[in-house]
């Protein structure tokens, strides 16, 4: 089969360096008799195909998906309606042992050629979620840009700036015995990604002024200042605690860039909500 457009691929053999560019020159030093692409060509409705396979030395181009790591690229479709463009691209991902199989479905909003090149960022970052060890049956089976959509130190900080956090002063009565005090935080308005609110756990369990630091649900729980006394019990109350308050934030900022994983962020969000 003759080609019409063609995009090339490259590095489809090594983690996380999928590339894809288009015209059939290969960037790299390795040559090969059969070089895998996509032959894009018009299909009815108004759609744009792109079949996966390999391009030979004599220009002759022959259909057949691509293996690249734990996935198999069947082909990629881009779509147009009235309002949008899109593209559709069909995937069967494997699990690390090769033992399980999930369909997965890509869409990329699409305007422009590049577009189509944006596409090996989706397919590395499958990738890596498989060689981390996740669970293929957590893959979500449709993905989008929000899935691998990753966060920068200024999303980092805004995150934790928008963190709401209430203290509390709190006491238990022991017969016969001082009666025991302490204080305590409650962090709440956590970001949603659940890789990010453990990070900031980890965070606060690095402050040796904090006895207790536990991520429960949707909030964190902190303990400090714990005494005992012989002063009436007086159970859970509010207070105002300003420098807890900031301490908090700070020490989350002080540590968070150091822990922080990207590859482990955008992992969480490729996973189906609990």
């Amino acid at each position: 089969m003759q080609p019409t457009k063609i995009y090339s691929i490259e590095n489809e053999k090594i983690l996380g360096e999928f590339l894809l560019h288009y015209g059939p020159t290969i960037r790299t030093k390795k040559l090969s008799a059969l070089r895998p692409c996509f032959n894009g060509h018009m299909a009815p409705l108004n759609s744009f195909v792109l079949v996966a396979g390999y391009l030979s030395i004599e220009n002759q181009f022959y259909p057949c998906p691509i293996s690249c790591y734990y996935i198999q690229i069947n082909d990629i479709i881009k779509l147009k309606s009235e309002i949008e463009e899109w593209l559709k691209i069909n995937l069967i991902v494997f699990s690390k042992n090769f033992e399980k199989h999930k369909m997965v479905e890509i869409k990329v909003q699409s305007h422009l050629n590049d577009d189509i090149l944006s596409i090996a960022k989706y397919i590395n970052q499958i990738n890596y979620y498989i060689f981390l060890d996740n669970d293929i049956d957590g893959l979500k089976k449709y993905i989008d840009k929000t899935s691998i959509q990753g966060i920068n130190s200024y999303g980092l900080m805004k995150s934790i700036n928008n963190l709401l956090i209430e203290c509390f002063d709190n006491s238990n009565s022991r017969v016969g015995k001082d009666n025991q005090f302490w204080s305590e935080a409650k962090i709440s308005n956590l970001p949603t990604n659940v890789y990010l609110r453990q990070i900031i756990n980890k965070c606060l369990e690095l402050e040796s002024t904090f006895e207790n630091v536990s991520l429960y649900g949707d909030s964190i729980f902190i303990r400090y200042g714990s005494h005992n006394a012989y002063s009436p019990h007086h159970g859970s109350v509010p207070v105002d605690d300003p420098e807890t308050k900031l301490l908090i934030k700070d020490t989350i900022k002080s540590h968070v860039l150091a822990l922080f994983d990207l590859n482990s962020y955008i992992n969480e969000n490729l996973k189906l909500p609990l």
